[in-house]
């Protein structure tokens, strides 16, 4: 028995030590895995009962998702792949192995994560300097100097000669001409730039993914000049007989800009106040100028030189592969009927019988019906290029007969991918309903949310109260009591604790954003200024204002903010079954 016990633990000892799982002989195994959007949790326990051999992951990846499909592949070899899709090793411990992400990895995600947020704040610092210097264009001189800058851009970039010596110098005069040209682009945004040019931080705000709001009113926002208050008339319809008349002018205007890091762009409103009737009179975006040093930035990062060389190896042989199964059947995975990448991957593997590894997001790739071509070449160009833009240009390799596939800006989507343990809270209730959003949207992290203002997740169930993810959060932060009063009369701004009052701020500013009110006192009054708001929530049960709409399944909740007779409110659909 002792020499049992002896052999068994250096058995045990030889494989912690860290043995090659290539060469280990319980790994020649076939397995057949189908793991789609899957933790690597979940993966290690498929995969350690396939083979018998324990496999675990480290704690801080383990939420990390994959996408694996393969039919009667050796383990090792799947193991090999998902470790080169991945960038993981695995070494060995207590008679088997631990899938684990080497620092010298999660440093480059950190480092490009960190370049990505200096250049678009280097980008954003651009754009206001832009916005400043055509503030400072006389309206009527405008035409006139915007050809002259044309003109002078057109001439740089005929003269342009990659071979000649003062090559640098005459690339960096051409940047500059360009600069000097986009200005001309913002003269829309005069007004704003008078708001935002001698503010302090705007910058920093931006980048930080915090709006940025403007008033002719006093203490609401940055202040906004009197030109930015519009000039036209709106007309409008009243009374039985339909007759147009002329509405009122506008008193003043308002104003908000936010940055939509995920497209590069700022968003702009421009509204009249004063005027019940007509509210929003402009809304645009514009991208952010490009930069030479802000690209050089990003394409100096380890990781893109890593993905750089990755995407190096293809092989012909899957290329030309024929794909015999070109079925646009479309069974139904997510409730707002699209696809991600999990399920074009998953299809083109059943497709051409080709293994496949993959990290996966829920992020729409398509809507509902595959893409596919003749070929595996054909198909993978339209997975590359024809994709939603969140998976567009996306990095694709092959090696030994797998098919690879990494997300554009995996490393941005990393740190906010929710879990698929949370979305289990909506997708596993019996019963959906109002506490099951409120839960979801307070179990999530700060970037998490911010995130999802962005680019919001694919649900297997309904996500559309999510869109007032803020106001579920504050509901979520109450006390009992809190909600109680709220639901009974409204809870004041004044009796909020610090954190709860910075959810309210934050709701009501997406508010704003969304709804563009039509006075601009109600901005103090929503950011919690002199006054002192409330929070209420009014259902089918307490007032009449919220009415149940047409499916009989479905009701209406209306999250307020300011006063319920103020017409500020959020209406959050939720679907019930009762």
């Amino acid at each position: 028995m002792r020499a049992i016990l002896l052999t068994l633990c250096l058995v045990g000892t030889w494989f912690a030590a860290g043995d090659d799982y290539r060469s280990d002989a319980r790994l020649e195994k076939p397995v057949t895995l189908r793991l789609i959007m899957a933790p690597l949790s979940e993966c290690m326990k498929v995969m350690s009962r396939a083979t018998g051999v324990p496999l675990v992951v480290t704690p801080n990846v383990s939420d990390r998702k994959l996408t694996v499909v393969c039919r009667d592949r050796p383990a090792a070899e799947a193991m090999s792949m998902i470790a080169k899709t991945i960038f993981c090793e695995w070494p060995g411990e207590s008679g088997g192995y631990r899938l684990e992400i080497p620092r010298e990895v999660l440093t480059e995600e950190s480092d490009m994560l960190r370049a990505e947020a200096e250049a678009i704040k280097f980008r954003t610092t651009l754009a206001l300097r832009q916005m400043a210097a055509a503030a400072d264009i006389p309206r009527d001189r405008w035409a006139g100097q915007k050809q002259a800058a044309q003109d002078r851009v057109t001439a740089l970039e005929r003269a342009l000669d990659p071979k000649a010596a003062d090559y640098e110098k005459r690339l960096n005069e051409l940047e500059s001409a360009r600069f000097d040209l986009g200005k001309y682009e913002w003269m829309d945004w005069r007004s704003l730039a008078e708001a935002t040019r001698n503010a302090s931080g705007v910058a920093d705000q931006l980048a930080a993914g915090q709006a940025i709001f403007a008033s002719t009113e006093p203490g609401s926002g940055l202040t906004l000049p009197p030109t930015a208050i519009p000039t036209i008339v709106p007309h409008f319809s009243a009374g039985d007989s339909g007759q147009v008349t002329d509405s009122p002018a506008f008193h003043g205007a308002f104003a908000s800009l936010r940055l939509n890091p995920r497209t590069g762009t700022l968003e702009y409103r421009l509204g009249g106040t004063g005027n019940t009737s007509v509210t929003v009179v402009q809304s645009t975006s514009r991208p952010l100028p490009s930069s030479r040093e802000a690209d050089s930035l990003i394409e100096s990062q380890l990781l893109m030189k890593r993905m750089r060389n990755w995407t190096r190896v293809f092989d012909s042989e899957i290329l030309q592969r024929k794909v015999s199964d070109r079925s646009r059947e479309t069974p139904n995975v997510y409730a707002g009927r699209v696809y991600t990448m999990a399920e074009q991957l998953e299809h083109l593997s059943g497709a051409a019988d080709l293994p496949i590894v993959a990290d996966a997001f829920r992020v729409e790739a398509s809507p509902q019906l595959y893409m596919t071509g003749n070929t595996v070449d054909e198909t993978v160009k339209l997975l590359r290029e024809e994709t939603s833009s969140g998976v567009r240009n996306g990095y694709f390799r092959m090696e030994k007969g797998w098919l690879m596939f990494r997300h554009p800006r995996f490393w941005r989507r990393l740190p906010v991918e929710i879990p698929e343990a949370r979305f289990s809270v909506l997708e596993g209730a019996k019963n959906l309903g109002f506490t099951d959003y409120v839960r979801f949207a307070s179990s999530l992290t700060p970037p998490q949310v911010e995130a999802f203002r962005v680019s919001p997740p694919v649900f297997r169930v309904s996500g559309q109260p999510l869109d007032h993810i803020d106001g579920l959060r504050l509901w979520g932060a109450l006390s009992q009591s809190q909600q109680d009063q709220a639901y009974s009369s409204g809870v004041s701004f004044s009796s909020l604790s610090s954190d709860q009052r910075d959810l309210y701020r934050v709701a009501a500013s997406e508010l704003m954003w969304k709804s563009s009110p039509s006075s601009a006192g109600k901005f103090s009054t929503l950011l919690g200024g002199q006054s002192d708001p409330i929070f209420f929530v009014r259902d089918w049960k307490n007032a009449s204002t919220a009415t149940q709409v047409t499916d009989e399944n479905r009701r209406s909740i209306t999250l307020g903010f300011g006063a319920p007779d103020s017409g500020i409110y959020y209406r959050v659909v939720i679907p019930v079954r009762e």
